[in-house]
C-alpha cells in the first residue's frame, strides 16, 4: 500500500445530490397568472393576497389543491376606481403584513404609498400606520430577520426615482434607517430579496441593472458584493426563495432575439457556486410566478408566458437520491483558496485508511477525483504522493 498525504485544496460547496421532480396539484387556481409577490406560507396555510378586481382577494389553502376565499374586500387594494399595484407581503409577529405599492391612474399618474397594514387571519385588516417614515414607493424588498423587519431599495416613477436606503423596524409602526445609502445602485424594480445564515441576500438583476450582482450582508449596514455573474444570468422576473440554508431559483425569462421563457431550477448555498437541479422542470418555461418554502416542500404558483396567465400549483421536495447533477462554480477573488492538512492516510483499492487501519467512510471517489463529505458540504481533495 502507498503512503500518502492528503489535502484540501480547494472547498466545494455541495455539488450533488439527486434529482428533481415537479408534481402538479391544480391548474385551476383563481385569480392566477402573475402571482410572483402575492404567495406566502402563515399558520399552516397557503395564502393568495391579490389586489383583484373588484376590491381584492384574499384565498387560502392547506393543500395547494383546494381554495378558500377569505375576504372578497381588502381596504388598502382598492381607491377611486383602481387597483394597488407593487405592494409587498411578509410574515411578521404572527401576522400577515403589507408595505406600500402604487395606484397607477391614467390621469394624473400614479400616487405612491408608504402605509403599512396587517392582518392575522385575512379579512380583518388593520393599519399599523398611514406614513411610514421610509419614503412612499413600489417594489420595495421585504424580509424578515431576527424578529426585525426590513424594508430596502425599491422605486417610484413620475418623476423617476431609484432607492438603495435600508430601513427596519420591531413593531411595523417606527421605522428606524439603518442607512440612506448602502453600497448597492439604487434599486430597482426586480431586485429581490432572501435571508439565509443569518444574513441578507440582495439580488440585482442583469437585464434592469448595469450588470448582475449578489450582495450579503450581516447588518443592513455593510454590504459586500460576493458575485457579478452567476449561470443562469441573465434573465428577469425569476422566482427565488431559500430552505435552511439553500437559496434557489426557477424560472424567468430573458430577451434574445424574442422572449425566451424558462422552466430551470437552480441553488446555491453560498452564493458562488451554482447547481442545476433541472435544467427542464415539468412545469412550461414562465416568470412572474411564486417560489414559496411551505410545509418544508418547494411551491411554484402562477406565472406568465407572455400570452397567457398561468392557473397552475405544483410543489417539489427538492432532491432526492445520490444522482449527481452539473455544477459550476464561480472563480472570483474574494474567495480565498483552503490549503488543510488533514494528517497521514494510506490508500488501498480506492479506499482511505487513516494511520489505525480504519477506513474512512466520508471519502469516495468520482471519476479519478477523491471527494470528502463533511455535513454539508463536500471538499475536493488531492492526494500526494
Amino acid at each position: 500500500m502507498k503512503k500518502l498525504f492528503l489535502f484540501v485544496i480547494f472547498c466545494l460547496p455541495s455539488i450533488i445530490f439527486g434529482e428533481m421532480r415537479w408534481y402538479l396539484v391544480t391548474n385551476t387556481l383563481s385569480p392566477g397568472g402573475a402571482l410572483r409577490n402575492c404567495i406566502i406560507s402563515f399558520n399552516g396555510y397557503l395564502w393568495n393576497i391579490t389586489a383583484t378586481s373588484p376590491r381584492g382577494n384574499v384565498l387560502r389553502s392547506a393543500d395547494g389543491r383546494t381554495w378558500v376565499r377569505v375576504c372578497d374586500s381588502i381596504p388598502w387594494a382598492y381607491r377611486a376606481g383602481e387597483l394597488r399595484r407593487d405592494y409587498r407581503l411578509c410574515v411578521f409577529h404572527n401576522k400577515i403584513w403589507s408595505l406600500g405599492g402604487a395606484f397607477y391612474y391614467q390621469s394624473g399618474g400614479p400616487i405612491y404609498l408608504n402605509d403599512v397594514w396587517y392582518t392575522v387571519d385575512g379579512i380583518n385588516w388593520i393599519c399599523a400606520t398611514e406614513s411610514a417614515a421610509w419614503r412612499s414607493r413600489g417594489n420595495a424588498c421585504v424580509v424578515v430577520r431576527n424578529d426585525t423587519m426590513w424594508l430596502m431599495g425599491g422605486w417610484r416613477n413620475n418623476p423617476s426615482i431609484l432607492y438603495n436606503d435600508v430601513w427596519y423596524t420591531t413593531d411595523g409602526i417606527t421605522w428606524i434607517c439603518a442607512t440612506d445609502s448602502a453600497e448597492w445602485l439604487p434599486g430597482w424594480n426586480y431586485d429581490i430579496l432572501v435571508s439565509s445564515r443569518g444574513q441578507f441576500w440582495l439580488f440585482c438583476d442583469g437585464l434592469y441593472y448595469p450588470t448582475f450582482e449578489l450582495w450579503v450582508s450581516s447588518d443592513g449596514i455593510h454590504w459586500y458584493r460576493i458575485a457579478t455573474s452567476t449561470p443562469w444570468t441573465p434573465r428577469e422576473n425569476y422566482a427565488v426563495t431559500n430552505r435552511g440554508d439553500t437559496i434557489w431559483v426557477a424560472g424567468g425569462s430573458r430577451l434574445d432575439s424574442t422572449w425566451i421563457y424558462l422552466n430551470d431550477v437552480w441553488y446555491t448555498t453560498d452564493g458562488i457556486t451554482w447547481i442545476c437541479a433541472t435544467d427542464s422542470a415539468e412545469w412550461e418555461g414562465r416568470d412572474q410566478h411564486a417560489l414559496v418554502v411551505h410545509n418544508n416542500l418547494l411551491w411554484l404558483i402562477g406565472g406568465y408566458n407572455g400570452i397567457q396567465g398561468y392557473r397552475e400549483v405544483w410543489y417539489s421536495t427538492g432532491l432526492s437520491g445520490i444522482e449527481e447533477k452539473k455544477f459550476f462554480t464561480q472563480s472570483i477573488t474574494s474567495v480565498p483558496t483552503i490549503f488543510r492538512s488533514i494528517s497521514d492516510f494510506v490508500i488501498h483499492q480506492s479506499n482511505l485508511f487513516d494511520i489505525t487501519g480504519r477506513k474512512v467512510n466520508n471519502l469516495y471517489l468520482r471519476r479519478g477525483v477523491y471527494f470528502l463529505k463533511e455535513k454539508e458540504y463536500i471538499q475536493k481533495v488531492i492526494l500526494l504522493k
